[in-house]
């Protein structure tokens, strides 16, 4: 470290002097630099040699019995069945001024800790390939370019300990690190997930294995625990499964607890007694659903939509949203971010937006609620999700599920769930306010917080602040009007800000 600090300090007084006197410096300047590049090649090999003690070490483990353990019963999405939506009669109510209800509520639903993202143990930078040979693949229409590995050779001689202890070992021993450097590049570049990334790693190493396969299981675990995410194999009918640990619930996926931890298959399992190795690698953690950022695919045009807004003819929208974008929320699992069923619906609602609603929806409405108050602004945000024909999830798919926002867009009905996230979205964008959804068996809809006082209404008090409840099923009632029939007792409120 003391070399180190004294290479650092000689190179900024060399890099401050005139041009001129530099000149005569040019030999230390040499000197300097090669003993640069000898001390970054001892501080790489070190570093290659903790990542080989520690896979040697796991290797050593994984060749231990594994336990015997039974698969928890899977969780079925919960379904949910709709009302038909009421229709509000008066086309004018939106000017008319009205006191409002104070609302009781069941619950509120507690609002998520945000989870640091798996990283690799240690910087993952290897030494740069003189000749690198470069292959593309396609990720969500998206060309994705990595760096060879020397996996062709893997093979996997059978599921029992030692077998998978030995293929342990000569993952680690042969090089990987380009290929592991260039997935986590992607994983940046493409603003992917947690699942984004377990989707990209399965969908390159199935060039060469059968997904799904015992020897994909082995190679995927290897690339995601280098990762840092915490994952299991487990052994089951003489075949190996991927688990991964999740801070919430993923439905319709096969379950393992372990020490107190939720582990999820990633391909379907039917529950039964199985084997795991319980081998913990070091700075693991679990992956989230939840989606930070939009994922950045390559643009491929999906359907087009184009709406008028219901009793404002003047306001004509059309955007054409990322198909590739919407193949991606197609293959998301459905699932929580906490051990509440309430946080699928808020962690949509969550989700930044992509470009393409962005200026072909948020960027077009500014400039129409710019000078009116928060009622007039809020009532015309409610009327563009309400414009959204009406279409129970049964009768589009045959299960329950909720639509991100450029999915209501995309495809051509949606019901209450997809309204609601659709209306707090706009709000959230356009007005920057505080907003809510509010979840009544059978039910789901909105809550805004507004700041100027304009806007009265049934409301719900969270936090020191008044939530005017916003029904985008209600059609077309104004901000502030409870849908008929609503149970109040039961209702949970979900914080979306």
């Amino acid at each position: 470290m003391k070399n180190w600090i004294r290479i650092t300090l000689a190179i900024s007084l060399i890099s401050g002097i005139s041009p001129t006197v530099a000149k005569d410096f040019d030999d230390e300047r040499a000197k300097m630099r090669k003993e640069i590049d000898e001390f970054r090649n001892t501080a790489r090999e070190e570093l290659e040699t903790f990542r080989q003690q520690i896979n040697r070490e796991y290797a050593e483990a994984l060749a231990n019995p594994w336990e015997k353990i039974q698969v928890d019963p899977i969780i079925i999405t919960p379904p949910e069945p709709e009302p038909e939506p009421p229709v509000w009669d008066d086309e004018d109510d939106d000017n008319i001024r009205r006191d409002g209800v104070p609302l009781p509520i069941k619950n509120v639903a507690p609002a998520p800790a945000p989870a640091p993202r798996p990283n690799p143990v240690e910087p993952i930078n290897p030494a740069p390939l003189p000749n690198p040979v470069w292959i593309n693949s396609t990720f969500y229409g998206t060309n994705v370019k990595y760096r060879n590995h020397e996996w062709k050779g893997f093979s996997l001689q059978s599921a029992e300990e030692k077998s998978i202890s030995d293929a342990w070992e000569w993952l680690s021993r042969n090089n990987s690190d380009h290929f592991l450097k260039d997935m986590l590049t992607a994983r940046d570049a493409l603003h992917l997930p947690d699942w984004g990334y377990f989707k990209l790693i399965d969908s390159i190493i199935s060039k060469d294995f059968r997904s799904g396969s015992s020897a994909h299981t082995v190679i995927m675990a290897f690339v995601l625990s280098q990762s840092g995410y915490k994952v299991r194999m487990i052994r089951k009918d003489s075949g190996l499964h991927l688990f991964f640990a999740s801070s919430g619930i993923l439905y319709d996926h096969a379950g393992l607890s372990i020490d107190g931890d939720k582990y999820w298959s990633y391909t379907p399992l039917k529950s039964g007694e199985v084997f795991v190795s319980n081998v913990k690698f070091p700075g693991e953690k679990e992956m989230s659903l939840s989606i930070p950022e939009s994922p950045a695919f390559s643009f491929s045009p999906g359907n087009r939509r184009e709406i008028e807004v219901v009793r404002n003819p003047s306001i004509k929208l059309d955007v054409t949203v990322n198909k590739n974008l919407i193949d991606f929320f197609n293959d998301y699992p459905a699932g929580t971010t906490d051990n509440t069923p309430y946080s699928r619906w808020a962690n949509i609602a969550r989700t930044p937006s992509s470009k393409a609603l962005h200026t072909g929806v948020y960027e077009k409405l500014r400039p129409m609620v710019k000078g009116k108050n928060q009622k007039e602004a809020i009532n015309l945000l409610l009327k563009v999700a309400q414009t959204f024909p009406y279409k129970l999830d049964d009768e589009m798919w045959g299960d329950d599920r909720a639509f991100w926002m450029e999915e209501s867009w995309h495809y051509p009905f949606s019901d209450c769930e997809d309204h609601a996230i659709h209306f707090v979205k706009l709000v959230k964008n356009i007005l920057g306010l505080h907003t809510a959804l509010i979840y009544y068996p059978g039910h789901l809809y909105a809550a805004i917080a507004p700041t100027d006082n304009s806007l009265e209404g049934d409301y719900i008090m969270y936090q020191g602040r008044k939530y005017i409840v916003c029904d985008p099923t209600y059609f077309y009632a104004p901000a502030g009007k409870t849908a008929p029939g609503m149970d109040n007792s039961q209702a949970v409120l979900i914080p979306v800000n």
